[in-house]
């Protein structure tokens, strides 16, 4: 009943659907522990046998005749116990050694199955559309690829790999036993079966509570660990850190209680089981005995009873890794859920392998005149509220474009939707007059480089951060270097000790501001594309700098159309043509003259700017 209760359980049909996800190769590798579990389970009848042989001869006990093997000890006594000795060492040692392997194979497979489900559910994440990102946390995320799979590798799979190899060495030593003991044996396993399910059903639901609650802890604790961490400036200047101490409290207060429930609750029938186990052994073997009151009785049981005693010694191992298993499986299914989503996230079908974009830039028919927005309209998912509302634009290629207006007016939505990293709802991208095909997707993106205000930097060197996913030996240095001094950071990488292979820190925190914006532009620069969107990229640089980075990009002589999206009019006012965005429509648009003429909001921002320049 029990078995048949967990192959209809949610639990193993979850995690036979994750194993189908697994290579071919993994479900080769599982299979291969058959042999190997089938030859430690007979390694251990082997010294079973030998033990009870040696008993029964110590006791001077007769014996049941094996076939072929009492032949072999047909020597005088003290040869036939150094022999049995001898053959109980030595099958004791292989049977060590073969148990020391199977095991290792075990502890190999769960490694790479937890790194098989690692890879396979950060593609799936990293195949996801932008919107995806939008609405899930990212802390999120990394906590469920990092802890979740950790935790579905070691308290389900790693359990799953140790009951199956251990049901051999079960089976076979049941057999034996019965062999051996008969009904007393036939009691003795019953009574174990029994005693084991009771104990299991009545705390499983205990487990999976106490897991679904750590998970929520690890979840809630990572954000706090990470908005802390990221916000570090703000927490020394406000002096916050008891608050978010407090916070940390407070969320990981109850956590001990879960943590230390989830982890004893699966131990429970492990710990009581052998205590158990010895109880029946007794009670079966010595008790019929005791009533008889026949001493020559019970001295004719003792050999029986340590036979079945070195028996279950040998059984004890593999029942407690399949009880302790069957509890931390039937609990885990809380990771297990997630584990599942995570590797079973719809794939984009417009992602791609990085192979096929290998100068995609020669085989994608880039557009010569013009790159239009038509009828363009746009939702947030989760939101009443158009962001961008039937919205049209046509920009020609080669020029330079602004996009103004105040906050949420719509012109980081309109960027990432020429972009195309959001869809809209209606309308479509037009290159020359042609609609976007969806193969040609990832195309377009790959001559696309978004440079943000806030954007993030790796852990890594100057040079690795500017050719950004590139192999090292794949980077061009001197494209490196042309970057670099376009984005005006020549002189500043050149005072380094170590140039190029500088280290910035975590996200850049060794850089200024403006050095940080200028390895972004670098870095948009290096690949050399053809749509340039600036969001606010040169905030950070003061008047000069940034006149000189725009002045660097060549327009014309790289085919490149930029669009600036900026709140300086010194930023947008040398503009080809300047749109200006009032929620999600374009109210306005022409040169800096133009606007200055027919937009009151532009005039009011070009008095309030010459106000504070003259002072």
């Amino acid at each position: 009943m029990a078995l048949i209760k967990i192959f209809n359980s949610k639990t193993f049909n979850l995690f036979i659907k994750i194993f189908s996800f697994l290579p071919k190769s993994r479900r080769k590798e599982f299979y291969s522990l058959i042999p190997l579990a089938l030859i430690a389970g007979l390694s251990e009848i082997f010294v079973l046998t030998t033990v009870s042989r040696l008993f029964n001869f110590l006791s001077d006990q007769p014996r049941v005749p094996i076939p072929f093997f009492s032949n072999l000890l047909d020597f005088e006594p003290k040869y036939k116990i150094l022999i049995l000795i001898s053959s109980f060492i030595f099958l004791s040692w292989f049977s060590s050694f073969i148990k020391l392997f199977v095991r290792a194979k075990q502890l190999k497979l769960k490694a790479t199955i937890w790194r098989d489900l690692s890879e396979l559910a950060l593609k799936n994440l990293l195949s996801q559309e932008y919107e995806f990102f939008i609405e899930n946390k990212n802390t999120d995320l990394s906590t469920s690829i990092l802890v979740s799979i950790d935790r579905v590798a070691e308290n389900i799979v790693l359990p799953i790999l140790k009951t199956f190899s251990g049901m051999f060495s079960i089976i076979l030593i049941s057999i034996a036993i019965l062999v051996i003991a008969k009904i007393s044996a036939l009691i003795l396993i019953l009574g174990l079966i029994i005693g084991f399910l009771l104990i299991s059903l009545s705390i499983i639901p205990y487990i999976r509570y106490a897991n679904k609650k750590r998970l929520e802890v690890e979840l809630a604790s990572n954000n706090i660990i990470n908005e802390s961490l990221n916000s570090i400036i703000d927490i020394k200047l406000t002096n916050s850190e008891i608050f978010f101490k407090e916070q940390f409290h407070k969320v990981g207060k109850n956590s001990v209680q879960s943590i230390w429930k989830g982890e004893t609750l699966p131990e429970i029938p492990r710990a009581l089981i052998e205590p158990f186990g010895i109880t029946l052994i007794f009670i079966i073997g010595i008790l019929p005995s005791l009533f008889n009151s026949d001493i020559d009785e019970i001295a004719k049981v003792i050999p029986f009873l340590a036979t079945i005693a070195a028996a279950c010694l040998k059984l004890t191992p593999p029942l407690q890794d399949t009880f302790k298993g069957y509890s931390s499986i039937r609990g885990g299914l809380p990771d297990l859920e997630v584990t599942y989503k995570l590797i079973n996230l719809t794939k984009n079908k417009n992602a791609i392998n990085n192979s096929k974009l290998i100068d995609s830039k020669d085989y994608f028919l880039y557009p010569k005149r013009s790159i239009e927005l038509n009828k363009i309209s746009y939702q947030y998912p989760n939101s009443r509220i158009k962001a961008i509302n039937n919205l049209s634009l046509k920009i020609n290629v080669g020029s330079k474009i602004a996009f103004v207006g105040g906050t949420g007016s719509g012109k980081t939505t309109t960027a990432n939707l020429l972009l195309q990293l959001l869809k809209p709802n209606k309308g479509n991208l037009l290159l020359d007059n042609l609609p976007l095909k969806q193969e040609d997707l990832k195309k377009w993106q790959n001559n696309c480089a978004y440079v943000q205000q806030s954007f993030h930097l790796n852990d890594s060197s100057i040079l690795e951060n500017i050719a950004f996913a590139t192999d090292r030996g794949q980077i061009d240095i001197d494209d490196v270097w042309k970057a670099i001094e376009s984005a005006k950071l020549k002189e500043y990488v050149e005072s380094l000790p170590n140039a190029l292979d500088t280290n910035i820190g975590e996200s850049g925190i060794k850089l200024s501001g403006g050095q940080r914006q200028r390895i972004a532009i670098a870095r948009a620069f290096y690949r050399k594309s053809r749509l340039l969107i600036l969001d606010e990229a040169t905030s950070s640089l003061d008047n000069k700098t940034e006149s000189e980075v725009m002045n660097s990009i060549d327009l014309k002589k790289n085919n490149c159309t930029l669009i600036v999206i900026a709140h300086r009019l010194s930023t947008v006012i040398n503009s080809d043509k300047i749109y200006e965005f009032d929620k999600g429509k374009i109210i306005n648009s022409g040169n800096f003259e133009e606007l200055c003429k027919k937009s009151e909001s532009f005039k009011d921002l070009k008095f309030l700017e010459n106000k504070i320049l003259k002072g």
